[in-house]
């Protein structure tokens, strides 16, 4: 094992010395930047992976035109409750859809008028 010592400072007190390398091997090794490289490429390829997958589900959702609402008009009885267990689209609960019909439309809930219309969103 070799003992190098740095040189000294302006003020003439000599720093510790470097044990167990000589000057021409103390810098990185080169393991370190080959490690780092493959970490920014793993990380390149994952972030164009993404943006790939993205616009392929982006642009099949984006092809099919979102349903037209239904158009209904309140009879007397009628409840938001009963016209979102009605037209309610597969895989939403009765109680999200009837808060959709209510925000759609900016109706009370429980103070629907008979003839009024509504747009029921699918």
């Amino acid at each position: 094992m070799s003992t190098v010592t740095a040189p000294l400072s302006p003020s003439g007190i000599g720093h510790a010395p470097i044990v167990g390398r000589n000057h021409r091997t103390a810098g990185p090794r080169a393991g370190v930047d080959l490690g780092r490289a493959l970490s920014w490429a793993l990380v390149a390829l994952l972030l164009v992976a993404g943006l790939l997958l993205s616009w392929l589900v982006g642009s099949s959702v984006a092809d099919e035109p979102a349903p037209a609402p239904v158009t209904v008009v309140v009879q007397s009885g009628d409840t938001v409750w009963e016209l979102a267990r009605e037209h309610a689209p597969a895989g939403m609960s009765v109680q999200d859809y009837a808060m959709v019909v209510v925000t759609h439309n900016g109706v009370s809930a429980t103070a629907l008028r008979p003839g009024s219309v509504l747009e029921l969103p699918q």
